[in-house]
């Protein structure tokens, strides 16, 4: 009976050296962060607060590494951001919002990178850009928008770099220039709108 006891004593002394809750502070006292580690490396969920106590962020770890959603908010309690991360790395679906609560823009990562589509806001709530991104470059059609919701201007993107025929608009919709790139450099005839709509040329750019 003694050595059943004292075995189990020994377990759960063991259990507690493996697997503690901590708590880290500011030089003020004011608690930093509260979460669980297990052979020294933080494991599920981590509270951080700021030095006002405020909430700072809630964040999940796997054997030391960010794993799952990841959730960070600003000095007055509003969201700023929901992440997805897996062994380290920005993966899936993430959001970003305005103080106010907003979405600032929206996308998907891949081993951190950008990657596919993503979509951009004024801070009116209205689109301001979108476009998809291919190894975290620009690649693609993108369009960027007016707090109106008008086009402001159109064209594709080759790794990075503005690529083939783009075209300009101004708030009321009307097309101001167009003209082609190549590797991110204007080249060839471009073109300017006038007021009447008539399309007239404007520069050469070798």
């Amino acid at each position: 009976m003694i050595r059943y006891i004292f075995s189990s004593f020994c377990g759960l002394f063991g259990f507690l050296l493996v697997s503690a809750q901590d708590t880290l502070y500011y030089d003020s006292g004011a608690i930093r962060s509260v979460g669980r580690l297990v052979n020294g490396q933080q494991q599920g969920v981590w509270i951080y607060y700021y030095p006002d106590g405020s909430l700072n962020s809630r964040l999940s770890y796997r054997e030391g590494a960010l794993d799952g959603e990841q959730l960070f908010f600003g000095f007055s309690g509003t969201l700023e951001s929901r992440e997805f991360w897996v062994n380290d790395l920005l993966q899936d679906s993430a959001f970003y919002y305005y103080p106010d609560g907003l979405l600032e823009r929206h996308g998907m990562y891949e081993a951190g990178l950008y990657y596919g589509l993503w979509q951009f806001y004024h801070a009116n709530g209205r689109l301001r850009q979108e476009g998809s991104y291919r190894e975290g470059l620009p690649h693609g059609l993108w369009l960027s928008y007016y707090e109106n919701g008008q086009v402001r201007d159109e064209g594709f993107y080759t790794n990075g770099l503005e690529s083939g025929l783009w075209k300009f608009f101004d708030e009321g919709g009307n097309p101001t220039y167009e003209g082609h790139y190549e590797q991110g450099q204007r080249v060839g005839q471009w073109y300017f709108y006038n007021k009447s709509g008539k399309r007239k040329k404007w520069r050469n750019f070798h």
